[in-house]
């Protein structure tokens, strides 16, 4: 009695399953790579924030050595008190010789004025973009920040801003830096978002301005 013959292999088949093996190995390879190559984004991003704020903290040296020589620059006045108001929608940490934490927009926290000098070395972008307002002209001028200050909104203006009309609301936006633009789109998100009043017209216009459609907002369910 013969021995069966022996089952042919369909070397199509053969080449499909090759092929889809190694597409498995390209898709998990690609996956690999894809978070690697957010890994390195992220770092990235990291390190020019670091060499942004760096960079900032040099230029503040250097402004604040120019104006050894001037005359409104006064010695640390231990006996004399700075505040720092938080502007934006949420809470904010200054960094001192040690953290302090203002829990909510327009709260507020006092130092000494050797601290306040740390809080303004270690944190230059935050102070000089008005993310947190100082209300003290004194400091302001001993330390070289006049001329973020003339284009800042204060904080008393800030605060009562998405009261006043459209026209002047508009107005003030337009001449706001990019970071206090985003505090104002901010709090137009918060007051749609809780339900508060808001004037239509506002909503309406600055969200052209920035490209978003701030109507689209519901007051979130309770």
């Amino acid at each position: 009695m013969g021995r069966p013959p022996k089952a042919k292999t369909n070397p199509e088949v053969k080449e499909i399953e090759a092929t889809e093996n190694t597409n498995v190995q390209l898709e998990e390879a690609t996956v690999v790579v894809d978070a690697e190559k957010e890994e390195l984004r992220r770092q990235v991003a990291e390190q020019q924030k670091q060499m942004q704020e760096l960079m900032a903290q040099m230029k503040l040296m250097a402004e604040m050595v120019s104006n050894k020589g001037n005359a409104t620059e006064k010695p640390i006045n231990e006996k004399r008190n700075i505040t720092f108001i938080n502007m934006v929608n949420g809470g904010m940490n200054l960094k001192g010789t040690r953290y302090y934490h203002i829990d909510k927009q327009f709260g507020s926290k006092v130092v000494t004025d050797s601290e306040a000098r740390v809080i303004l070395s270690n944190m230059p972008n935050t102070i000089q973009s008005g993310l947190v307002y100082i209300n003290d002209i004194d400091f302001i001028k001993e330390n070289g920040l006049e001329d973020y200050y003339n284009g800042l909104i204060n904080d008393k203006t800030l605060r009562t801003l998405l009261d006043k009309d459209c026209d002047e609301v508009v107005e003030v936006y337009n001449g706001a830096n990019a970071e206090q633009k985003k505090i104002i789109l901010d709090m137009v998100v918060s007051r749609r978002l809780n339900g508060e009043k808001i004037d239509a017209n506002i909503v309406v216009e600055l969200g052209k301005l920035c490209g978003k459609n701030f109507m689209d907002y519901e007051p979130l369910e309770e």
